[in-house]
């Protein structure tokens, strides 16, 4: 069921981008469909195209993309971004430990790297939650 996984993390990235909507960043609409065609492709061309590497393509660019919008908006997105940012290197880190033939330092370090990366990820973005007043 990775496919759905996938699709599930695809949605949490649309929420966050309603978010930085709502925070007033933009929808860098151009570099985000620019980004995820390039991808997509660049996979088609290298003959990896499949449904799970398609909904991959489409997720990774709006992770980077939602990390840098919030990124942008200085202060106030800060935290969130850096959040996200951290995300991303987990990410990275969990599509290293998935490939075939890696050096076994790097598999180690992505191993545990996801986790190094994931958990304050989502500390940082849990905590960028303004209170309710």
């Amino acid at each position: 069921r990775y496919a759905l996984g996938v699709a599930l993390f695809c949605a949490v990235q649309l929420l966050y981008l309603a978010r930085l909507r709502r925070m007033g960043a933009g929808l860098w609409l151009p570099l985000r469909l620019g980004l995820t065609g390039a991808a997509l492709l660049l996979a088609a061309l290298a003959g990896l195209l499949n449904p799970l590497n398609a909904l991959a393509l489409a997720y990774f660019p709006e992770l980077v993309c939602n990390a840098a919008a919030a990124l942008a908006l200085g202060r106030r997105g800060r935290m969130f971004g850096t959040g996200l940012l951290l995300f991303v290197g987990c990410d990275l880190c969990v599509g290293l430990h998935n490939l075939a033939g890696i050096p076994a330092p790097l598999a180690a370090f992505a191993r545990v790297g996801m986790w190094l990366f994931y958990l304050p990820s989502q500390v940082l973005i849990t905590l960028s939650i303004p209170p309710k007043e």
